[in-house]
């Protein structure tokens, strides 16, 4: 021993492991250095100080939540690194740090800025420094006039655009008074807004600029809105930076008697819930409240859920509304990178292809730039309704090229709109009648309920995508109400439903039952579904058979996308062709309970192991016996596996348990192939032959503990 251990460390073998290892470090460290070289680096500038720093923060979790994930992949051949610098309001340093991001000829673009008033002060530098910049803002002074900035929220005139339309072909109104803060975003909304109330028709009474710095907001309030006789408004426009702003002139406006409807901008939209929009639920300032936002949660798709539920699980930040138009504008440099884009100039060009006929597919949903370098994204208008911002039942979609067949358009001002009928959909699960893996569905009875506006939407079109219809299912009308704006109806529903099991993880496994709706007939174009989360789902008690635990219930809205033309002549598949449907998607999230299956399954395999293992000490010369009970061991495990396999579907993957079974497999066949070969050693060397079997034994239970373990914990 003493030989072996002065052989190995020798100085002739010590230098040689010492020139491995120094091998080794210069390899790494080499690779290391060419790794963050080629690096692709964008800048992102976003608030980090000041009382914004909580929206930079979720913006920042996000784009970092993209490149652990993008660089997991290495899809793009090589990793994204983001140098990240502070959105100064202060004229002086927020151009020091855009001249910083344009004079590093590493970045090859940046992402930021959140407020249009501090992208004025910097735009020119991108543009002649020839620096990509992808925007969150959504100023078109500013944006149209720069070839190099390409916003990833829409224009803000489109904001006011659309109050304007909708005030007046909607709702009807025909008088309006207008209220602007001073800065670049208030006074683009406020031109956007009179230019189309001009068009339209829409007169406007009085238009009132306010000094958001100034102590004589309320007086000024006060003086406009003390004789609402004599002003004849029937609504206001008003047009804020942020929420805080909003809330205290509606707040005042309310103060003073007036009623009527009340239009904010996305600006408002810097939360959902009443919390977070600073007021009660029972509050009645918001009742008659509208916000328009080029994003709405509840129309969000799976992608954004899934970035959602990820930022509140790993960093256990609430997301902010401009969150997936961040993360989006990430996928955009991923893309122009994937496609061979790598320098600056290289990548603007690849911004600029990105038109209406070639689309790409982000996490917003298909996204093209317009020849003003601003994205494609649809306004919704938004009301509180249970101390949430939920869309009206009305939303207006404007419409990129005529559609034969389309009859719920309307025409405002030379534009085209598609009228779109909103429905909310509610879902209680009640049971859980049976989950059956082999067969890939499920039996579940819960209770449905509808509420909508539309004169001409029949709600029993309205079905769930994933049924198996057969003689079991049954529907029973619970409640209807016809009579209210809003009408309503309620069915209890038990059916069969598809869902195709991921059993790889088998009998460790998690599973989701989704109940997927949608209209049969209506298109997106014409009508979009709306999960309503007023009442929270409790838990399901009754979920059968008995080894199902329930974790809870997620809910997406998500596009259905038909795989077919319907034999139109002139079908045309893209992003507004009449082949996506809106659907809503109601989870149950399950996990199974594997106690059964490991004393069924994993108790006799492991016994049938240690058969093997028991037989290391087994007499070396009792060579029929050894090898005799080793073949009976192998031949149990093929039947007892046929046997546990039986109630399982026939799927293209192995399951856990299959692993399980085929790790056993190879241990039971090197315990025969050891049984011969100590038998041949032992003829020639009794004390070899079990030096090699006491070995072989330490290395086998090792073996299985190891890999049993990695197996059951990872």
């Amino acid at each position: 021993m003493r030989k072996i251990i002065k052989s190995i460390i020798s100085r002739k073998n010590l230098r040689l492991l010492l020139l491995i290892a120094a091998a080794f470090l210069i390899f790494y460290t080499v690779k290391y250095i060419i790794k963050k070289e080629s690096a692709a680096c964008i800048g992102v500038i976003l608030p980090i100080t000041g009382d914004d720093k909580d929206i930079g923060e979720t913006l920042l979790k996000a784009l970092e939540l993209f490149r652990k994930e993008t660089n997991a992949k290495m899809k793009l051949g090589k990793e994204i690194r983001f140098i990240i610098r502070d959105e100064y309001e202060d004229p002086v340093k927020a151009r020091q740090e855009a001249e910083k991001m344009v004079n590093n000829k590493k970045v090859v673009g940046v992402i930021g800025y959140f407020y249009s008033k501090n992208l004025e002060k910097v735009a020119d530098i991108y543009e002649k420094g020839c620096l990509p910049l992808v925007t969150l803002s959504a100023s078109e002074k500013i944006v149209a006039g720069n070839n190099w900035i390409f916003s990833m929220v829409g224009r803000d005139t489109e904001q006011g655009f659309m109050m304007a339309v909708y005030l007046k072909e909607i709702m009807k109104k025909n008088n309006v008074t207008l209220i602007n803060e001073k800065n670049i975003y208030g006074e683009g909304l406020l031109g956007a807004f009179e230019k189309k109330a001009l068009r339209i028709g829409l007169k406007i009474n009085k238009n009132i600029s306010l000094d958001m710095t100034s102590d004589s907001i309320s007086d000024i309030i006060v003086r406009n809105f003390s004789n609402l006789e004599n002003l004849k408004t029937e609504a206001v426009a008003l047009f804020t930076t942020n929420k805080k702003n909003a809330i205290e002139i509606i707040k005042l406006l309310r103060k003073n008697n007036f009623e009527g409807p009340i239009f904010v901008p996305g600006s408002f939209h810097a939360g959902r819930t009443a919390n977070e929009l600073g007021f009660q639920e029972e509050d009645a300032l918001m009742k008659n409240v509208f916000v328009t936002s080029h994003f709405v949660s509840e129309l969000a798709n799976s992608k954004v859920v899934q970035l959602f539920d990820s930022l509140i699980q790993k960093y256990g930040i609430v997301p902010y509304r401009d969150t997936p138009f961040c993360y989006a504008a990430a996928e955009l440099f991923s893309h122009a990178i994937q496609n061979g884009a790598y320098t600056r100039n290289e990548i603007k060009r690849y911004f600029d292809s990105i038109k209406y006929e070639h689309p790409l597919n982000l996490i917003t949903g298909f996204s093209y730039f317009d020849k003003d370098g601003f994205k494609n994204n649809d306004v919704y208008v938004l009301m509180a309704i249970d101390g949430w911002l939920k869309p009206t039942f009305i939303q207006l979609k404007k419409q990129r090229e005529p559609l034969p067949g389309a009859n719920n358009v309307i025409t405002v001002d030379g534009t085209n709109y598609f009228v779109v009928d909103i429905v909310y959909v509610g879902l209680d699960f009640f049971r859980i009648n049976d989950i059956n893996t082999k067969d890939m569905n499920f039996d579940m009875e819960l209770f449905l309920w509808y509420k909508w506006m539309g004169k001409d939407i029949d709600i029993s079109e309205i079905e769930i995508v994933n049924g198996i219809f057969g003689i079991t299912d049954k529907t029973t009308l619970i409640q209807k109400d016809m009579s209210k704006p809003v009408k309503y109806a309620c069915y209890r529903v038990k059916g069969t439903f598809l869902k195709p099991f991921d059993l790889s993880e088998f009998p460790f496994d998690s599973q989701s039952l989704p109940i997927i709706i949608a209209h049969r007939t209506k298109d997106w174009n014409k009508l979009m579904l709306v999960m309503d989360k007023k009442h929270k789902q409790l838990a399901i008690e009754h979920i059968y058979p008995r080894e199902w635990q329930y974790l809870g219930r997620k809910d997406v809205s998500q596009i259905c996308e038909y795989n077919s033309s319907f034999g139109v002549p002139d079908y045309r598949k893209d992003n507004e062709g009449g082949n996506y449907f809106s659907a809503i998607e109601a989870n149950i999230l399950l996990k199974r309970l594997p106690v059964n299956y490991v004393l069924t399954i994993f108790v006799p395999l492991f016994i049938i192991i240690a058969i093997a293992i028991i037989l290391f000490f087994v007499p070396i010369d009792r060579f029929d016996t050894r090898l005799s009970t080793a073949m009976t061991a192998l031949l149990s495990l093929v039947v007892f596996q046929m046997s546990t396999r039986n109630p399982l579907p026939h799927v293209g993957y192995l399951l856990k348990s299959d692993i399980s079974f085929f790790i056993g497999y190879i241990l039971i066949f090197t315990t025969i192939i050891n049984i011969v070969i100590l038998h041949v050693i032992f003829r020639n060397s009794e004390k070899r032959a079990r030096i090699v079997n006491i070995i072989f034994c330490l290395i086998f239970v090792v073996f299985t503990l190891v890999t049993y373990s990695l197996l059951t914990f990872f």
